[in-house]
C-alpha cells in the first residue's frame, strides 16, 4: 500500500472539499489501495467527505514531521503558493521538510497566481523548480509560473474535480425541498463570492478589487437575479468559508433584487457530492466562483460565469464557454442581461452541447493520471501534457 501526504488546501470550503476527494480518487485509479493523511486541521467536514482521511495540523511538527518521512510522496494541491508571509513560511517548511527526507514532491492541479512582490516570485519560482513534478490546472498558471523563472517541466492538466461524480438523487429532492424548491418549476442555481476591504491586498491586486466597483457588480448581479426570478426559482448554493459571508451575499442579492423572496438557500452542510447532485436538477448556472464552473462545465449545464479572477474566465476559455463569461469589475448590465437571457433560451441545446465536453474532461483527467505514478520515476511524454480545450 502506498502512503501519501497531502497538503495545501483544507476542507474549510466546498471547492477544498472536492480539490481533496477527486485527488483520492486519483491516485485510488493508479495505485488501488492507499493510505493518505492531509497535512490540515480536524473538520466535521472532513470526517463527513472521507471518514477514512486522517488530519495533522502542520504546526504539529512532531507529527507532520514524521508522517512526511513514513510517507512514498508528498503531494500539494490546491493553491498554497500565494503573497502571504505566513503561508510561504509554511511552504518553506513542507517542501523543505520533503527535501531533507528525501521524499518525492509532486505538485498536482495546483494554482499559480500573478505576483506582484520580487520575493512572492523569485520565493515561489525556486520552489517550484525544486519540486519533482509540476502539474498546473490553468493555462495562464502556466505562463505565469514561465514568466516567473519557472523553468522545471510544466504539465497543463485538466481540473481533477471534473471526475467527480453526484451523490444519488435520493437524497436531493429532500434537500431541495428543505430549501423551499418546488419541484414542478424550472431552477437557476447560483453561486456567489463575498469581497469587502478586508480580503488581503494581494487579493485585491490579483482579483482588480475597488469597493466602488464591487457595490456596482453586486448591485448588478442582484438586478440580473431578479430578473431570472420572473420565470424561473432562483437557489443560492453556498461556496464560502463561512456562513456569515455566505449570509451577507445572500442579503445583498436579495436587497438589489426585485423579487427577493424568490431566492432560496441550500443547506450549506452539504458536500460535494450532494452539491453536484442538486446542480443536476438546475436548468441553469450563474457561476461567481471557479470551482461552480468547474462542476457547470464536468455536468454538462449551461453556465454562466462571473469571472472574479483571471482563473475563471481562462477555465471558460479552455471548454470553450468564453460566450457565456463575464469579468466582474467590467460587467454590463444590459450586456450580461442579453447574455443571460441567450443562455437561459437555448439551454435544451446547450445542456445538449456540452455533454460531449463533460466527458472529454473526465476522461482528461484519468488519462493525466500517469503523472501521479512514482514507480514510473514521474515520467511524463516529451511535450506538456494538454489539457481538454473544448
Amino acid at each position: 500500500m502506498k502512503r501519501f501526504t497531502i497538503w495545501g488546501t483544507s476542507f474549510a470550503k466546498l471547492g477544498d472539499e472536492a480539490q481533496i476527494v477527486s485527488v483520492c480518487q486519483v491516485l485510488e485509479s493508479v495505485y488501488g489501495s492507499i493510505d493518505v493523511v492531509l497535512l490540515d486541521q480536524d473538520r466535521v467536514r472532513t470526517r463527513r467527505a472521507i471518514p477514512r482521511l486522517r488530519t495533522i495540523r502542520l504546526r504539529n511538527l512532531w507529527q507532520s514531521i514524521p508522517r512526511i518521512m513514513r510517507s512514498d510522496a508528498l503531494i500539494v494541491i490546491g493553491a498554497p503558493f500565494f503573497e502571504s508571509a505566513k503561508q510561504a513560511i509554511q511552504c518553506l517548511i513542507v517542501l523543505a521538510a520533503a527535501k531533507c527526507l528525501r521524499k518525492p514532491v509532486l505538485c498536482y492541479g495546483i494554482t499559480v497566481f500573478d505576483y506582484g512582490t520580487v520575493w512572492g516570485e523569485k520565493l515561489y519560482a525556486f520552489l517550484l523548480n525544486n519540486v519533482e513534478m509540476l502539474a498546473i490546472r490553468e493555462r495562464i498558471g502556466t505562463e505565469i509560473a514561465e514568466r516567473i523563472g519557472v523553468t522545471n517541466e510544466r504539465h497543463l492538466i485538466t481540473d481533477p474535480r471534473c471526475v467527480l461524480e453526484p451523490s444519488a438523487e435520493a437524497g436531493v429532492a429532500n434537500l431541495l425541498k428543505d430549501a423551499g424548491v418546488q419541484p414542478d418549476q424550472p431552477l437557476i442555481g447560483i453561486t456567489t463570492r463575498y469581497m469587502d476591504e478586508a480580503i488581503p491586498d494581494w487579493v485585491k491586486r490579483n482579483q482588480g478589487f475597488s469597493a466602488d466597483a464591487n457595490q456596482r457588480a453586486n448591485a448588478i448581479i442582484g438586478n440580473l437575479v431578479g430578473d431570472l426570478a420572473a420565470y424561473a426559482q432562483i437557489l443560492v448554493i453556498p461556496m464560502h468559508k463561512s456562513s456569515e459571508e455566505d449570509a451577507v451575499m445572500v442579503e445583498i442579492i436579495r436587497r438589489h433584487s426585485s423579487a427577493p423572496n424568490a431566492i432560496k438557500v441550500l443547506n450549506r452542510d452539504v458536500t460535494a457530492q450532494q452539491c453536484l447532485a442538486v446542480m443536476m436538477q438546475c436548468d441553469m448556472i450563474i457561476s461567481s466562483r471557479l470551482v461552480s464552473s468547474v462542476f457547470g462545465a464536468a455536468l454538462g449545464i449551461p453556465t454562466f460565469s462571473i469571472a472574479y479572477d483571471a482563473r475563471i474566465l481562462d477555465f471558460a476559455h479552455s471548454v470553450d464557454a468564453h460566450a457565456h463569461a463575464v469579468e466582474w469589475s467590467s460587467m454590463d448590465r444590459d450586456l450580461a442581461s442579453v447574455m443571460i437571457q441567450e443562455l437561459w433560451d437555448n439551454r435544451v441545446t446547450v445542456r445538449e452541447q456540452r455533454q460531449q465536453v463533460a466527458v472529454n474532461l473526465r476522461q482528461s483527467v484519468w488519462q493525466e493520471a500517469h503523472l501521479l505514478d512514482i514507480d514510473n520515476n514521474f515520467e511524463a511524454p516529451p511535450q506538456e501534457t494538454q489539457s481538454f480545450q473544448g
